[in-house]
Order: structure tokens, then C-alpha cells, then sequence
């Protein structure tokens, strides 16, 4: 029910809240009785049942396990999104510096406007850390960003769209990555920062669960609470991890980056088949 509150909308408008309803419902009546079932005899016609994160593997053996017994069980696998070579700590010097990136036209999952919120927090709570905005902007972004005191703006950096190699090099010179997303289905964009060697921060939540795993290596806090105090509280958090030497951008990236590089993704994907056979 959580995630199907978060997935519709999170109650903005009538719509939204008309959407929980009727996915409520399907999920609880044909989602038990005939999309489930079916969808477990679909991942019996596979090797392998790949799934991007530890978590998202927990739940697929739960629902294997239902209907399929240990046999199914056993053929989950966690295989991560790959990402490219081009996201490595370049062994540069780390800024007070916190880096998000995404498609800001799109306000349910992404939420520029939870990130416009914490960030006017953030200018007035550190006076010395610098935020980089990267992706497609928006009017609403642009007109918050001419808006910003003449002292603020220049800490903030209105990006747009990069190419791959720029965006790297944003991430490698940066120490946090920070999603404000309300849902990820994994998250490449943090997965890439976390190569680069930046920590990341988000918040707990039933939708955003390959983060869990994101941060486990020293890599990164969740907000408990998904509310804009709560993240202003977490990022300025993670900052004072760098601050104290807590965090290290070189095991970070290596940490990451042999999970998560292309290469590596390949191997393991080769490793399951020939075990399976």
C-alpha cells in the first residue's frame, strides 16, 4: 500500500488519490489471484531471474517461493544496472560539493520541488558548500536559480543536459550525490556517483530500496523520515562524514565500481549461466 500511495501520486489531486484506489484494489484481488501466479510461470521459462539490488532479489524469492517452490527460489540472482567506465575517481581534489541529477519535468518521481526546498535550506545552514543541478531544466528551476541572492547563486550551478564525460567529471569532483526522488526502480544516476567516488544521499523507502544497499559500504545515510528537514538533516550529515575524514571518494569508487562496471556485470551474468548449466 505504501508504494502504491508513493507510485500514484502521494494524494496531490483527485486523480492521484483515484489512482491508489483502483491499484489498491487490483494489486489485493487480481493482482493475488491471476497477475501473480502468472508472472511466476513467466520466470519459470528462465535461467536466471536476474534483479537489481539485494532487496529487490528478497522480494522476487518471496513471490518464487510462493509459486514455485525452492527450485524457483534458487534461480534469483542479484545483477545490477551496468554502468560505464567513463564514472571512476579520478583522484582529484573532493569539494564541498553535493551533485543531483535528473528529469525535472517530471514532478511525482523525481520532485524538483522537494530539492529547490532543501537546497534554500542548505544555502542559509553552510555557507560553504556548493550544489550542481544536472539534467534537463525547468522554468520553475531556472526561476528559482534567478532568484537566489547574488551571494548564493554562484555556489548553485544550473547545469542542463551533459554529455556522459562531462557529467563524470562533475561526479568526480563532487563528494555527495543527493536523490530526492519519491521512487527509483534502481537508481543509475546514483550508482554512477557512487563509481565516481561520491557518497549518496536519499530516503528510506519502500520505493527507493536499492539505496539501502547504495549506502551500506560507508557510502552514503538515509533520511528515516521523507520530509524536507529530514533530508536537509542527512545531507548536512554526510558532509560532516567528509568533513571529519569519515568517508574516502578512492574506496568508495573501488568498492562500487567492481560491482557495477560493465565489465564486472558481464563476468557474473557468464558466471551464473555456466553454473546453471
Amino acid at each position: 500500500l505504501q508504494e502504491k500511495w508513493i507510485m500514484s501520486g502521494q494524494g496531490a489531486d483527485l486523480r492521484s488519490w483515484l489512482r491508489f484506489v483502483m491499484s489498491a484494489l487490483k494489486e489485493s484481488t487480481l493482482g493475488l489471484l491471476i497477475t501473480d501466479p502468472l508472472r511466476a510461470s513467466h520466470l519459470k521459462q528462465g535461467d536466471i531471474i536476474a534483479c537489481v539490488s539485494p532487496q529487490a532479489a528478497d522480494v522476487y524469492r518471496r513471490l518464487c517461493n510462493r509459486y514455485g517452490g525452492r527450485d524457483l527460489t534458487s534461480k534469483v540472482r542479484v545483477i545490477p544496472h551496468a554502468v560505464e567506465t567513463t564514472f571512476h575517481d579520478s583522484g582529484g581534489t573532493r569539494l564541498r560539493q553535493i551533485i543531483c541529477v535528473g528529469r525535472w519535468s517530471d514532478m511525482v518521481q523525481k520532485r524538483q520541488d522537494r530539492m529547490m526546498a532543501v537546497f534554500d535550506r542548505l544555502l542559509v545552514s553552510d555557507r560553504n558548500v556548493s550544489l550542481v543541478i544536472a539534467g534537463e531544466s525547468t522554468n520553475a528551476l531556472r526561476d528559482w536559480h534567478a532568484s537566489l541572492s547574488d551571494s548564493d547563486k554562484p555556489r548553485v550551478s544550473l547545469l542542463g543536459k551533459l554529455d556522459r564525460s562531462s557529467l563524470a567529471a562533475w561526479m568526480a569532483e563532487s563528494q555527495v550525490f543527493y536523490s530526492p526522488s519519491s521512487f527509483e526502480s534502481f537508481g543509475i544516476a546514483a550508482a554512477e556517483a557512487l563509481c565516481s567516488g561520491c557518497s549518496v544521499v536519499a530516503h528510506r523507502s519502500v520505493s527507493m530500496t536499492s539505496f539501502e544497499w547504495f549506502v551500506s559500504e560507508n557510502s552514503g545515510a538515509l533520511a528515516e523520515v521523507d520530509s524536507v528537514d529530514a533530508h536537509v538533516e542527512a545531507l548536512s550529515a554526510e558532509l560532516e562524514e567528509w568533513q571529519k575524514g569519515l568517508r574516502n571518494a578512492s574506496n568508495i569508487s573501488k568498492s562500487w565500481c567492481q560491482r557495477l562496471h560493465a565489465g564486472q556485470v558481464a563476468r557474473e551474468v557468464a558466471e551464473f549461466m555456466t553454473h546453471r548449466g
